[in-house]
């Protein structure tokens, strides 16, 4: 089996290097961080890895991210992603379109990372030939436990508790839900 891709926004960086400094003891945080380093090749696009370097010391992580560049031609192989460009941010734009492009070539072992709600939105109905492969930090955290084992179900439990406490901009209904969905994982009672 090939090794998962993982085309993060600024916002899964953010989450684990901001918004759970402090919730989480600081050396858990990072093994978790590890964790994913470790389990996926996390691609960077130039946009998202200037978004993360401005406000974050990512020097001992550096060496396991795989920086992406993005050619025009990319942004230009579909007129919905020109359509749709001016409505995204930047870096969900830049993951947008990677991963657009590794669907439309053929490569399906790969997650686009984006937690603004709005841009999930508008790709399920613009991009649906995408929609599967994009999710948001706080499904993969939960994907991560049942689908590839790399947190336990307290484990992500407890990372999902602590970024509803954070300043991670999701609703905790959201968060409560997925714990629920872990819980009976945990459970047996799926």
């Amino acid at each position: 089996m090939r090794e998962m891709k993982l085309i993060p926004d600024s916002s899964f960086f953010i989450c684990f290097f901001g918004d759970l400094e402090g919730l989480l003891d600081d050396a858990v945080r990072i093994e978790y961080f590890i964790r994913f380093l470790n389990s996926f090749t996390v691609e960077v696009t130039p946009i998202v890895y200037e978004e993360i370097t401005e406000k974050n010391d990512i020097t001992l992580f550096e060496s396991k991210l795989s920086l992406l560049q993005i050619d025009s031609a990319i942004e230009r192989s579909s007129s919905i992603l020109q359509y749709l460009k001016p409505i995204f941010a930047k870096g969900e734009f830049e993951v947008i379109c990677m991963s657009f492009y590794y669907n439309t070539n053929g490569i399906s072992d790969f997650f686009g990372v984006l937690d603004d709600g709005k841009a999930r939105e508008l790709v399920i109905e613009y991009i649906s030939e995408i929609r599967g492969c994009i999710i948001g930090t706080i499904g993969l955290i939960r994907f991560c436990n049942y689908h590839f084992h790399i947190f336990t179900s307290v484990e992500a439990i407890n990372i999902l508790e602590q970024i509803k406490k954070s300043n991670f901009r999701i609703s905790p209904k959201i968060v409560d839900n997925e714990i629920l969905k872990l819980k009976k994982v945990e459970n047996g009672t799926n």
